[in-house]
């Protein structure tokens, strides 16, 4: 089967690389052209929880120019790239291509049969937790459900049949059923709660199990969605306590966090308006209340922001002038680190450089020269002060070569 995978992050990127090292013939599309280099030079690695690394081979192109059409386009950028995604590869979409998408949030799939036609569109979810270790590493967790696929008009085909048949011979475990609507909004609840929360507060999965106040405030928040399910006719899965399965959810997680704090820690923008934002207008439509959510979209609104000018500030860069910035930006690309970016990897604890209990994983060795040359860098001398940086780190602290 010819597959386009349309977006090498997280999700994409293991789906494509489990198609691909099945045989399939996958082709990714990146837009980004230095990681579409990367990914086509050295691969992507990928290693499952509990097993080792492996290396899987991909086919990356950044336009889908003189491409043939495919059977089957599987769609993996964010709720707010859809239209755009779908219109850019139309030269591909035949006759017979079927679109699939696994995205979160609501309405994704709307956008595709507004554009293609409902008969080629395919919803879609999955369970499966994905993480960034490194520009070309994965590290992901099954779902603690199969993948789910079902065509948007509700009309099941033998086509439909083999693109799940494909999957599972991927090593990804799927069902193709009738309607995923009412699964959806499960899985909604899910990313509503747990999403934002951690993005807000920075906090693990497990991290917020520990944290009493900040499970109660997710509780309200969940009951004000399981409010708009029912309106809905969506059938709830647990009536008795139906934050029970969101507590089960956060300890499958365990350690990991999700997709919305990663988006935020890379600078980038979330999908909470496909997520808590779609919820929040939805009960202001049913005219149910959603304080909750409506702040949450605020603060996830205004968090992005903060990261935006942050990147875009000389002072991100580590100086407090454009003239400082730019010397940074410049010592950044040959490979000097500059004062905040050792700031924000983490300082040394506040001994004397002699001794050997330093914070971090850097031997005391390695933090030694880190410290050398963020008093060096130009941000220290545009802030001005050797002891900015604190009483132990002066020109006289350390001479010019370090000893072990």
């Amino acid at each position: 089967m010819r597959i386009l995978v349309v977006g090498a992050g997280a999700l994409g990127g293991l789906v494509g690389a489990s198609l691909a090292e099945a045989g399939e013939d996958t082709v990714m599309v990146e837009i980004n052209a230095a990681r579409a280099r990367l990914l086509g030079e050295t691969g992507l690695f990928i290693s499952r929880e509990g097993e080792a690394e492996r290396c899987v081979k991909l086919n990356v192109v950044t336009t889908v120019e003189g491409l043939a059409p495919v059977d089957l386009v599987f769609v993996s950028v964010k709720s707010y790239q859809t239209e755009a995604a779908v219109r850019g590869v139309m030269p591909v979409i035949g006759a017979t291509t079927r679109v699939l998408s696994l995205q979160n949030g609501i309405g994704n799939t709307d956008t595709m049969a507004r554009i293609i036609g409902p008969e080629r569109v395919l919803c879609g979810i999955t369970y499966h937790s994905v993480q960034h270790t490194g520009p070309n590493r994965l590290r992901y967790r099954p779902g603690i459900k199969p993948i789910q696929i079902a065509p948007y008009d509700g009309r099941i085909t033998p086509e439909i049949e083999e693109i799940g048949a494909v999957f599972r011979r991927a090593g990804l475990d799927t069902d193709v059923v009738e309607n995923v609507d009412h699964v959806t909004w499960q899985k909604l609840l899910h990313n509503a709660v747990v999403n934002p929360v951690s993005a807000v507060t920075g906090l693990s999965c497990r991290e917020m199990l520990a944290d009493e106040d900040l499970m109660a405030f997710m509780r309200d928040l969940c009951m004000e969605i399981i409010a708009v399910m029912r309106a809905h006719g969506v059938p709830i899965v647990d009536e008795e306590d139906p934050f029970r399965p969101v507590i089960g959810s956060l300890k499958a997680l365990g350690k990991n966090r999700p997709s919305m704090w990663q988006d935020l820690a890379r600078g980038a923008r979330t999908e909470v308006d496909a997520i808590n934002g779609a919820i929040y207008e939805e009960a202001c439509r049913l005219g149910l209340p959603a304080p909750h959510n409506g702040a949450l979209v605020r603060f996830i609104h205004s968090r992005e922001r903060q990261k935006c000018l942050r990147q875009r500030s000389p002072d991100y860069w580590g100086g407090r002038t454009a003239e400082a910035g730019l010397r940074c930006r410049r010592n950044a690309l040959r490979g000097w680190p500059s004062a905040a970016a050792c700031l924000r990897v983490g300082y040394p604890s506040r001994r004397r450089p002699s001794s050997r209990r330093w914070c971090g994983r850097a031997s005391a060795s390695s933090r030694r020269r880190q410290t050398i040359l963020r008093a060096r860098s130009p941000a220290a001398r545009v802030w001005g002060r050797w002891k900015s940086f604190g009483p132990w780190v002066s020109p006289r602290t350390f001479p010019k070569t370090t000893r072990r």
